[in-house]
């Protein structure tokens, strides 16, 4: 019962992240063509179980997978049914999308009969590649969905455009897209030139259907609305500025270095160090108006471009007259404090409901519209961003924030320095926190100044929350130290608990932090899922551990293990699931020395491996199961107006930074390597998500075998502090609410929820000849927590450039573990 007190909280997070499932039956009511094909596609792309794979073995997937097949059916049926006329009129969005089925069925379809077809012995290198089984599988459109010259019309042009390569001066070949280089390769315009005014001539519905065609694999692939467009103007920016170059006059350079605080006697306040940063931001000042310069050069000519297209492009025009109105309103803002025309710019967007527009504005998001510069919250150094059409909307509704700069400079005014208190200091953190950080950089000097003495007032002896010092006399008793005098440096009452500490220390770094870091260690993951099984978590009246049971296997497992390095430890997972293939097997797995890619002492080569073996929750968390296609999603993302979303791993990093763990990284870092991830392995994409905050922890281990016991005295204030504030239980909850179907599980890790996963908890460990039990008594974290000075350091937390952390005072630490322990003989 106390092993699952412990654990409850890890559960909760890891694993009660699927609410319930429902199978969607559809019903086609229509009696025309045109609303049975429209019923039938849009059944077909609601339904997220993948066709393009083989049949699965198991019993449940092979039914949704059947399903999906009828359903798959019944659209190319429905649609091919349509006449020409009724195809032309059809909706494109639905069209692209049975495009795009269809050409993934099919050449799935032709792929496995080429490969299987193969002589034996032969290769991976010798079967059909996905690029060419694509080709054949668009080849059979007109078979698969009937003939359809707009579509035809859309191919050809495609192939002549979009997949001709042409040779340049220097012997490489490019195809036109965003990213060609007309400056370095100016004989690449006239080709540029050609396509782009075939573009503008070309009808209308072949270039809404151009938006679900990939050039990488020459067939309907994506289904992105206006995603040639957005390449079009990038395209014509960058003609433009090949013909027309940044006429500047060189770069200035930086001559006065930046100096260190760290170097000056009096730190940030010395007038040495002012005098030497005042000389480097001038320096660095004409540097970034030049870059600013040259960048918004650039970025006008895609300005141009939009508005000259507007009224060319008719499916394009709503989108551009949105984006145009938020960059007109941003860049008045931003060089006149003018806020009306931001406010005009928001109210168009918010009028735009087409579907269809909002996603063609979504993509014409990607091109950049304005190099902004600013000096940095610190205000010791000047920053840049490339603000990007879909972050205009963001930046317009930032202006608001104006507004509350200004009440947060009155309210600061009006505060008595002599008179501030913890909960004054607190509530000037709250205020700053609301803040949007970009525009930190708009308080006044002297209401920073202001701030910053107000922060430094803060009373460390005083609570950080209330409390009412329940457990003051709660002190451990030592009378039975008699008899202790025969062991060297014992004959004091705290040198018991300093013995016993080390005592303690010593066994943990010898039972488990020196010998963690093995591949045998990795069946954690196992135990885990054995775990989440047996646990027989309900949710919305769905068993969760008997449908989870289905899906942690053994052979799960396996089936997401594709490298080579990784052989020793899936062939074991398969042996032991042709014997057993349920969550039980994995206590059999006796994994050794190098089965799972590393050599057994490699920190990072562990948190590999427990990552990979975390593949199958990962898996589910991100991808779903069955029709739910997403639980929670961890990345940052952009939203439909354009926003830039925060994703859940945001609110797991005040955690991870709250106690105390080092190597943290920032959502932006986090989503970056996420993204990166997904051009790598198969299955790296998955890693990037656990991986950021497997690491963390794994160094947090390295640091214990280097010092145990100065180790966990300086993390423990700052665990019990992420406790004590309530930042432990306010966070688990925050990153449930990211998803729609966690927001309602209820968990409980306030201090006394702790406290009571703890009760009872007791071991024996041996000081020399003697055997002494140790026992827990309930923990006051807050006094636990003011073991030590609070300091600011810096956080990657998004919304705070700083964070609160406590510097250990490890004599205090060791005086409230005393207070914390019960001693018996």
């Amino acid at each position: 019962m106390k092993t699952m007190k412990k654990t409850i909280s890890l559960v909760l997070v890891l694993c009660m992240f699927v609410s319930s499932l429902a199978v969607a039956f559809v019903a086609f009511a229509g009696e025309d063509d045109v609303t049975k094909a429209t019923e039938a596609v849009n059944a077909l792309i609601a339904d997220k179980t993948s066709i393009t794979g083989r049949a699965p073995t198991d019993e449940a997937k092979l039914e949704a997978y059947k399903k999906k097949l009828a359903l798959y059916d019944a659209a190319v049926s429905a649609y091919k049914a349509l006449s020409v006329e009724e195809k032309d009129a059809f909706d494109v969005q639905l069209t692209l999308n049975i495009l795009k089925a269809v050409t993934e069925r099919e050449s799935f379809l032709i792929k496995e009969d080429f490969d299987s077809k193969l002589p034996e012995g032969s290769t991976w290198k010798d079967q059909m590649s996905a690029i060419e089984s694509r080709i054949r599988a668009t080849a059979l459109l007109d078979e698969k969905l009937g003939e359809h010259p707009v579509r035809t019309q859309t191919l050809e042009f495609a192939n002549k455009y979009l997949g001709t390569k042409h040779k340049c001066n220097d012997g490489k070949e490019f195809a036109i897209s965003s990213s060609s280089n007309f400056t370095k390769y100016p004989e690449l315009i006239p080709y540029a030139k050609e396509y782009i005014e075939a573009y503008k001539s070309a009808p209308q519905l072949v270039r809404m259907y151009l938006d679900g065609y990939s050039a990488s694999f020459a067939s309907f692939s994506s289904n992105i609305v206006g995603s040639v467009f957005s390449d079009v103007i990038k395209i014509t920016g960058k003609i433009n500025l090949a013909e027309n170059p940044f006429a500047g006059t060189g770069k200035p350079t930086i001559t006065n270095k930046k100096p260190n605080a760290k170097n000056y006697a009096g730190g940030t306040s010395d007038p040495e160090y002012i005098a030497a940063l005042n000389l480097y931001l001038a320096d660095k000042k004409t540097v970034v108006e030049y870059d600013q310069k040259e960048k918004n050069y650039e970025y006008n000519f895609y300005i141009e471009a939009i508005k000259a297209y507007k009224d060319i492009i008719p499916e394009a025009k709503t989108a551009c007259e949105v984006a145009l109105a938020l960059y007109e309103g941003y860049i008045d803002f931003e060089t006149t404090g003018n806020t009306e025309k931001a406010k005009a710019g928001m109210k168009v967007f918010d009028e735009m409901t087409g579907a269809y527009d909002s996603a063609f504005y979504k993509k014409l998001g990607s091109v950049y519209a304005y190099y902004l510069v600013y000096l940095n919250s610190k205000k010791d150094d000047y920053a840049y961003n490339n603000v990007m059409i879909s972050q205009l909307y963001a930046k317009c509704e930032e202006t608001a924030g104006m507004t509350m700069i200004a009440e947060f400079e009155k309210w600061l005014e009006a505060i008595d320095l002599d008179s501030v208190t913890n909960e004054i200091i607190a509530e000037a953190e709250a205020k700053y926190k609301e803040i949007p950080r970009a525009l930190l950089s708009k308080i006044s000097d002297e209401a920073e100044k202001k701030y910053s003495a107000i922060l430094a007032l803060y009373d460390p002896t005083k609570p950080l929350t209330p409390s009412d010092y329940k457990f003051e006399n709660e002190i451990s008793d030592f009378s039975s130290v008699n008899g202790l005098a025969s062991i060297p440096g014992v004959n004091k009452a705290f040198n018991i608990v300093a013995a016993v500490e080390n005592k303690i220390a010593t066994v943990v770094y010898k039972t488990a932090v020196k010998t963690l870091l093995k591949n045998e260690n990795v069946s954690v993951v196992g135990a885990l899922y054995k775990y989440i099984v047996d646990a027989n978590i309900i949710a919305s009246g769905i068993n969760i551990s008997s449908l989870l049971s289905k899906e942690l296997r053994p052979s799960d497992m396996a089936s997401f293990i594709t490298e080579e390095k990784y052989a020793g430890a899936k062939a074991k997972l398969l042996a032991a699931a042709e014997k057993d293939d349920s969550v039980n097997a994995y206590s059999s797995i006796k994994f050794e020395n190098g089965d799972w890619g590393f050599e057994n002492g490699d920190a990072q080569g562990f948190a590999n491996a427990l990552a990979v073996a975390l593949r199958p929750i990962v898996d589910i968390l991100h991808n779903g199961i069955l029709i739910i296609s997403n639980i929670i999603y961890l990345p940052n993302s952009t939203s439909a107006k354009g926003d830039y979303v925060y994703g859940a791993y945001e609110e797991l990093i005040p955690i991870l930074e709250g106690i105390g763990l080092e190597g943290v990284i920032s959502s932006e870092e986090y989503t970056e390597k996420f993204y990166a991830a997904q051009k790598g392995e198969k299955y790296d994409y998955l890693d990037s998500l656990i991986l950021p905050v497997l690491v963390p922890v794994v160094n947090l281990i390295t640091k214990l075998e280097n010092n145990v016991v100065f180790t966990i005295y300086d993390i423990l204030p700052n665990v019990a502090r992420t406790i004590d504030t309530g930042l432990l239980d306010s966070q688990i909850h925050a990153f449930l609410k990211k998803s729609s179907t966690l927001g309602g599980i209820e968990v409980n890790l306030s201090g006394d929820a702790v406290n009571e996963m703890l009760s009872g908890l007791s071991f024996t460990v041996s000081l020399g000849k003697m055997k002494i039990k140790i026992g827990f008594r309930a923990i006051n974290w807050n006094r636990l927590s003011r073991s030590g000075s609070l300091r600011t350091v810096e956080s990657k937390k998004a919304s705070n450039l700083y964070r609160l952390d406590v510097k250990a005072d490890r004599a205090k630490v060791q005086e409230n573990i005393a207070r914390s322990i019960k001693i018996s003989f």
